[in-house]
């Protein structure tokens, strides 16, 4: 018994001695995840209309120039108050600086309000509670201000070999008026490394010239709440750039509006939160001034969710890697652009990818772990040639087309007779005004001759069409689009953010020969089968068309059901067999193809003016209008 008592009693010391010790464990934990400077003895920078004025405290490491702070040495520097035309400068190779925001609101006219100079090491701390904001004018820019020796280009510069930290817990605003918001330095072989990371803070950017946030080697983006509208790119980096950390929440990212949204060499997605808008392309894995580099996109955790109006989701001069992260991403309705455009391998081994826009040349992975599926322009299978064939030829007038052309709708029938098996047939004489004079063709904004789309092959491009059915995929922004199991379960739904005629989905929840459904508004509009065969780059769908099933020459569509793509051998011995001939074909069906559509745009051109001029003299006349 006393045995007993004296565990029970030993029992409840111990707990009570955890109870008492939670509040330092998270006091603890708090600490490491929003860091604070250790104020004590810091030196007080104030700022006013009037002028600065200095509190020196244990660290005597800086000095005042007119309207310009000078920071030489090592030490926590708390800067505060107000000014229209004023700045700090960590001087060159000085580390160990730590500059505290604390309700600080710094404008200035020439130059960067905070710059970081070569070979720096500094920490700028966000307080907690406060408001900072930070702005310059146009004159802080060297390019178009030449006479300004001031120009850094930037809100906050940091020069090469720098090595940044910008986190906290309050609200920092950049207000970029001349050109980049946040700018880290190069890393050199005379300067040493360079990196910028930010952690923590609320960032708003307002990049009104050119970039929100970049780097010229190395941009961490750990943690933190960031908003950005930019002119040109939102983040961007020239050789990595990290979003997340492994094994933390990752930031919360907004890119509420920029030319691209994320550009970068390598870019690594571990966790967070990423929304992007963009014009052209979300994200665009590039740098013109790389030869021979391994250009990469790694999608590990996180979610991103992507929506541009005239570019690719995602466009990368290497490969594009989904292995973890959650991907929503809509693509410009230009036959141009796609979800995915990867000249590497596109490699899928986890992670949730659901790609809405237009077919495009790489828009299917290359490598494959897990099951995926897609809808619109050819059908499931590993590199198959897809979708319909190019566009016949007009029948010729009077008798049959020539043979051999690939099938699709075709162009009109001359009079008297049908046109042969999509053959090229005889063009309709060339339209005339009513003078008799022939209508030259068709030309854009710039004056050329107007051209119809081609794939890389030469082949005439028709619109996607669902692999099972032969039918258009037809998807209208707002509508409800949802990937389905063959037991009506619901797999993926989302609200289409655009237009779209093409969609690829993968899941770890898709099973390899199981049909999906695609819905939309509540209506099976396709299905699909999951598979696991990898495409050849490139070959997704965009390849020569099956041979025709239809009459071409009448318009009859084709919705024979694709072929299966054909071995290396196969390959080599139709080169072999088709030789020039077939390059001939090719090539006479696409001038005739052209030579149909400008006539037909230009016989409408004409009608419509025709259609203008007599309802203008039965206005004139007094006629009746509708």
């Amino acid at each position: 018994m006393k045995t007993a008592k004296l565990f029970r009693r030993a029992l409840a010391v111990m707990l009570s001695l955890a109870i008492a010790a939670v509040p330092f464990i998270t006091r603890k934990a708090s600490a490491q995840t929003a860091p604070q400077a250790d104020m004590s003895g810091a030196t007080v920078i104030d700022f006013s209309e009037s002028g600065i004025e200095l509190t020196v405290g244990k660290y005597a490491g800086c000095s005042v120039e007119a309207n310009l702070v000078n920071i030489d040495q090592a030490g926590t520097y708390v800067l505060r108050g107000e000014s229209a035309d004023a700045s700090v400068k960590v001087k060159k190779d000085t580390k160990g600086v730590v500059l505290v925001l604390d309700g600080l609101t710094l404008a200035s006219e020439n130059t960067s309000p905070i710059l970081c100079g070569k070979t720096t090491e500094v920490t700028i701390i966000v307080s907690a509670g406060t408001v900072n904001t930070l702005s310059d004018t146009e004159r802080n820019n060297s390019e178009t201000n030449t006479d300004n020796l001031d120009a850094e280009n930037a809100v906050i510069k940091c020069k090469d070999g720098s090595n940044v930290v910008i986190e906290g817990e309050g609200t920092l605003n950049i207000n970029a008026n001349g050109k980049n918001g946040i700018k880290g330095g190069l890393s050199t072989e005379l300067e040493g490394e360079s990196s910028l990371t930010v952690r923590e803070l609320t960032l708003n950017i307002k990049a009104n010239v050119n970039d929100a946030l970049k780097a010229d080697t190395l941009l961490n983006m750990e943690s933190g709440n960031i908003t950005i509208e930019a002119a040109d790119d939102a983040l961007k980096s020239d050789y990595t750039l990290n979003i997340g950390t492994e094994n933390g929440e990752g930031p919360n990212i907004n890119i509420v509006s920029s030319n691209e949204g994320i550009e970068a060499a390598t870019l690594n997605v571990y966790s967070g939160n990423i929304t992007v808008n963009s014009i052209d392309d979300g994200i665009n894995i590039a740098n013109g001034d790389l030869v021979g580099y391994s250009f990469a996109c790694n999608f590990y955790g996180g979610k991103v969710v992507i929506n541009t109006t005239t570019g690719d989701g995602i466009d990368s001069n290497g490969k594009i890697n989904f292995a973890g992260t959650e991907l929503e991403v809509y693509s410009s309705t230009r036959h141009d652009n796609s979800p995915f455009d990867a000249d590497g391998v596109i490699s899928l081994s986890g992670g949730t990818v659901f790609g809405i826009g237009m077919p495009g040349m790489g828009s299917l992975p290359s490598s494959v772990e897990q099951a995926y599926v897609y809808f619109g322009r050819g059908g499931m299978g590993p590199g198959g040639p897809g979708g319909p064939g190019g566009p016949g030829g007009p029948g010729g007038p009077g008798g049959p087309g020539g043979p051999g052309g690939p099938g699709g709708p075709g162009g009109p029938g001359g009079p008297g007779g049908p046109g042969g098996p999509g053959g090229p047939g005889m063009p309709p004489p060339l339209p005339t005004d009513e003078n008799g004079n022939v209508l030259p063709p068709p030309t854009d904004e710039n004056g050329n001759m107007m051209q119809p789309p081609f794939d890389p092959n030469g082949n005439g491009m028709q619109p996607p069409f669902d692999p099972n059915n032969g039918s258009m995929l037809n998807i209208a922004e707002g509508d409800e689009v949802s990937i389905k199991d063959a037991n009506g379960k619901t797999v993926y739904s989302v609200t289409a953010k655009r237009s779209a005629s093409f969609v690829m989905f993968s899941s770890p929840e898709l099973a390899k020969g199981e049909t999906y459904s695609l819905v939309v508004n509540g209506a099976e509009i396709a299905t699909a089968q999951a598979a696991t065969e990898a495409q050849s780059p490139g070959g997704s769908g965009w390849g020569n068309p099956p041979a025709p099933s239809g009459d071409g020459a009448n318009g009859v569509e084709n919705t024979a059901a694709p072929t299966a793509a054909p071995t290396e051998a196969e390959a080599s011995k139709n080169d072999g067999a088709s030789g020039s001939s077939a390059r001939t074909i090719m090539l006479v069906l696409g001038a005739a193809a052209l030579v149909a559509i400008a006539c037909a745009a230009t016989i409408i051109t004409v009608n419509a003016r025709n259609r203008k001029k007599r309802g203008s003299t039965e206005r004139e006349s007094g006629g009746d209008q509708q």
